[in-house]
């Protein structure tokens, strides 16, 4: 009877062990969702007083800056990145990660990116209280 008792005791303690386990870890990834959204916002703002200050700068990401130079053949200098410092014509993979947002020059030879054309892409992957402020 006590070696029933014993595995009857062992197996409540492996559910409550994984029932803890569980619930760490779904709070856990909570945790990490919002701590990305609040450095992916800092990034945000930080990037925004750089393009304030930059001259003639056009704001877009990695997978947006992909889009425009192989779509419309434009080329674009990279003037500042959110952790990598570039002017090259082409994002290589190891400069600049797939969130990354970039502060760019268009100096293609079918002129410039305008504008309008990068805040409408732009937009949907910023923030929406930082494009208001632009």
């Amino acid at each position: 009877m006590g070696t029933v008792l014993w595995l009857v005791g062992l197996a409540v303690a492996a559910a409550v062990a994984a029932g803890l386990i569980w619930v760490f870890r779904d709070r856990a990834g909570g945790l990490d969702q919002r701590l990305r959204a609040a450095e992916q916002a800092s990034r945000w703002r930080f990037l925004q007083q750089r393009w304030e200050s930059e001259p003639m700068a056009r704001l877009a990401t990695v997978e947006q800056v992909h889009a425009l130079t192989q779509n419309g053949g434009c080329q674009v200098r990279i003037v500042w990145t959110d952790n990598y410092h570039a002017e090259d014509v082409e994002i290589e993979h190891d400069q600049a990660d797939a969130g990354d947002y970039l502060l760019l020059r268009g100096v293609g030879p079918l002129g410039s990116i305008t504008r309008e054309e990068l805040l409408a892409h732009a937009g949907a992957d910023a923030p929406e209280w930082a494009q208001r402020g632009r």
